[in-house]
């Protein structure tokens, strides 16, 4: 998928520094509540998940917007892009 910026890969969300516009969190399996939390906190945040139970939406609660890997790849492209032009404004 193709987004008009360019992304950073880092290993540990300490990493990313507090005047970044956003920062896109992945997780391969369920969402860990504690990162999202923290880095919501410092940085707007999406979150990029595999795996996300509904009884379980906790964790998404302060990043500003969630995506998935079973939603179309423009549809993710979208939130992505609004979400980043929300975090600019």
């Amino acid at each position: 998928m193709e987004l008009p910026f360019s992304l950073f890969r880092v290993e540990d969300a300490s990493e990313i520094e507090a005047d970044v516009p956003f920062a896109i969190l992945s997780s391969y399996g369920k969402a860990d509540a504690a990162a999202v939390e923290e880095l919501a906190g410092r940085v707007r945040t999406v979150v990029y998940a595999v795996q996300v139970r509904a009884n379980e939406p906790a964790p998404l609660m302060r990043a500003m917007a969630y995506v998935s890997d079973r939603m179309p790849n423009g549809m993710i492209r979208d939130v992505i892009v609004s979400a980043l032009s929300r975090a600019t404004t």
